[in-house]
Formats: structure tokens, C-alpha cells, sequence
């Protein structure tokens, strides 16, 4: 008897698993807000300023982990410019309209902590959520 009723639990709970899977999720699909993390990738990890082209989420607010970051938006595409005081990592907190969807990251101009342009090759953005 024991041995049935296991069998039978077990397969009342498979039954309902695909059920469970969906609890909690947005039932209408729609844009879940919130915040991710972009880091810029540098060859030389010592930056002193950065200006990122933001694309394919709508971006509602920047904050630089270190420094100062402005937000400017037009036609869908958000542009923030970052600076340090001194130059290390650039890591920026980006709201977005939707955390499901990854924004797409190009990076447009780099300067040292001398404010001196660098050349772009090896720079990218890393989005995490």
C-alpha cells in the first residue's frame, strides 16, 4: 500500500510541476523595471572617463558606482557619460524599463585621469543583472 501511494503522489506531483513552474512570473509578459550593473571592459582598467551608447531598453536613470554619471536621452537611445576623480574600474547602475531584455552597449570615447583620449580597440560594456 505504502509503495502505491508513493507512486501515485509522485505522479500527482509531476502532473503539476509545469503548473508550479509558472507561479510568481508576470502573466501579461510585460516589461519588469529594475536595475543592472554595467562595467566597462578596458584593456588598461584604468580609466578616467567613458561615454556609452545605450540601445534596445529604454534606460530611466543612471548612478556611477565611483564618480559622477549623466543621463541623456533622445529617439530611443540613451547616451551617459561617466567620469572619475581618479581613474580605475567604471561600474554604473542603469535603470531600465525592462531588466528581462540586455541593453546593448557601444562604447564611444575613453579618456584617462589626465582626460587624455584613448583608442577604443578592446573597450566594450558588460551588462549584468
Amino acid at each position: 500500500m505504502t509503495v502505491r501511494f508513493r507512486s501515485t503522489a509522485r505522479l500527482v506531483l509531476l502532473a503539476l510541476l509545469p503548473l508550479a513552474a509558472g507561479c510568481g512570473d508576470d502573466p501579461t509578459g510585460g516589461p519588469e523595471p529594475g536595475a543592472v550593473v554595467a562595467t566597462l571592459v578596458s584593456p588598461d582598467g584604468q580609466d578616467g572617463g567613458v561615454l556609452i551608447e545605450v540601445t534596445g531598453v529604454g534606460v530611466t536613470a543612471v548612478q556611477a558606482v565611483e564618480g559622477e554619471a549623466l543621463l541623456n536621452q533622445d529617439e530611443g537611445v540613451a547616451r551617459i557619460a561617466a567620469v572619475r576623480g581618479d581613474a580605475g574600474e567604471i561600474r554604473l547602475v542603469v535603470s531600465v524599463e525592462d531588466v528581462g531584455t540586455t541593453p546593448s552597449g557601444r562604447v564611444l570615447q575613453v579618456v584617462d585621469a589626465r582626460n587624455r583620449q584613448r583608442p577604443l580597440a578592446g573597450y566594450s560594456v558588460r551588462w549584468e543583472r
